[in-house]
């Protein structure tokens, strides 16, 4: 315990004094403001409006970092790399609403969590999550099939291909929607990093092997499943491979043609954040493959184009996305696309301040002993994400 360290936040006196009193010497607890401990980040001052509250935090303390500039005076609230948060505890005991108000919580938590691989990492005197047993044979791997890969690409990998694996064993099918497109952009991203290292063949399926091997202990249906998992994989690992023989000598033909005749005249930056924008989004190119040709010594872009041109292809791909977010089904909202004509105001949620309220009924749907009711206001909290919903009567 003598390697552990707290955060409090810095007005929450009852909680130092529980750690002090407890098992914690005082130059050993540190005080912090409202970006670190006050849950969500500086939520008190700038929201969101909800549910809220201080929060505390254990570190581990790896030893003084050699190339911190602060030395022995450095903190866990240091990005240096000695401390480790391991676990942390949000006092979940105000309502915040319009204005920064602060109302106190009738029913009052503490949501509690801990870092499971950070655990793993001290525990196996390790200082990185990707140093444990969990990452270090999937890294081997990688390694050993893609020479030369640098380690920060190679624990790219590792991590998407775990995710990748999980994400297909689950029944997630690659698409260009929703969790699909988020598999699908994982297996594009990761083939990419193996073809810029020099593999022009596909090759990253064949790691969903040792991924399935390393975690079947606790997930034993990974292996009956990996087969299938690596045709999926591969799939798409053969068209993007495809695409990008396909694509890049166009992209390079159209960057040509405009380093001929651009000046920093702004339409001609539009242009070239639109070149960006066409490859990344009509045709599956990776943003670090297209920046990688456009700075070809052959084009002579100079980092003043290339950065403006970037900032036009993320205005465009976030147009994109408030596209795709306007006709998604993933809007958040549990009666959307439900077949439901609902015709209603939306329902006020009064159970941050009371158990039990009056309320109107705005409509009925459907008949017999199963019917949706729609209320004007209530205190029952609606199932979300991996809440379960309230019950009563």
């Amino acid at each position: 315990k003598e390697k552990l360290w707290v955060s409090v936040y810095k007005d929450d006196t009852e909680t130092y004094d529980i750690w002090l009193k407890e098992m914690v010497p005082a130059d050993r607890i540190i005080k912090l403001g409202d970006k670190s401990n006050f849950w969500p980040s500086n939520a008190r001052l700038n929201g969101p409006n909800g549910p809220c509250g201080p929060c505390s935090e254990i570190f581990y303390d790896y030893g003084v970092n050699p190339s911190c500039s602060k030395g022995k005076d450095c903190g866990p609230d240091c990005s240096c790399g000695r401390f480790s948060e391991v676990w942390n505890l949000v006092f979940t005991q105000f309502n915040r609403r319009e204005g920064g108000i602060l109302d106190p919580l009738p029913s009052k938590n503490i949501d509690t969590g801990m870092g499971l691989e950070r655990l793993a990492a001290v525990v196996q005197g390790k200082k990185s999550n990707y140093e444990t047993d969990i990452f270090a044979p999937i890294l081997k791997e990688i390694k050993a099939k893609v020479k030369g890969i640098s380690e920060q690409d190679a624990r790219i990998i590792a991590d998407h291909m775990r995710a990748v694996v999980f994400g297909i064993s689950d029944g997630v099918v690659p698409s260009n929607e929703g969790r699909g497109y988020v598999i699908r952009k994982l297996i594009v991203d990761v083939t990419d990093l193996v073809i810029r290292a020099g593999v022009q063949q596909p090759l990253i399926y064949t790691f969903a092997d040792v991924v399935a091997n390393l975690m079947s202990h606790p997930y034993p249906e990974l292996v009956a499943k990996v087969e299938d998992i690596k045709v999926t994989i591969k799939r798409i690992e053969e068209i993007f491979i495809k695409i990008r023989k396909e694509r890049l000598p166009a992209l390079r033909s159209e960057l040509r043609d405009w380093t001929n005749k651009a000046s920093m005249k702004e339409q001609h930056i539009e242009e070239l954040g639109q070149i960006f924008f066409f490859y990344r989004d009509t045709h599956g190119l990776t943003l670090i493959s297209i920046l990688s040709e456009a700075k070809n010594s052959e084009f002579e872009i100079s980092e003043e184009y290339l950065s403006a041109g970037i900032k036009v292809f993320e205005a465009k791909m976030e147009e994109q996305k408030s596209r795709s977010r306007a006709g998604s089904k993933m809007t958040g909202d549990v009666f959307a696309n439900a077949g439901l004509e609902l015709d209603v105001p939306k329902t006020e949620f009064l159970g941050y301040s009371v158990l039990e309220s009056k309320a109107t009924v705005l409509k009925v749907l459907g008949e017999g002993g199963q019917v949706k009711v729609m209320l004007d206001r209530t205190p029952f909290y609606a199932e979300a994400g991996g809440q379960v919903g309230d019950t009563g009567f």
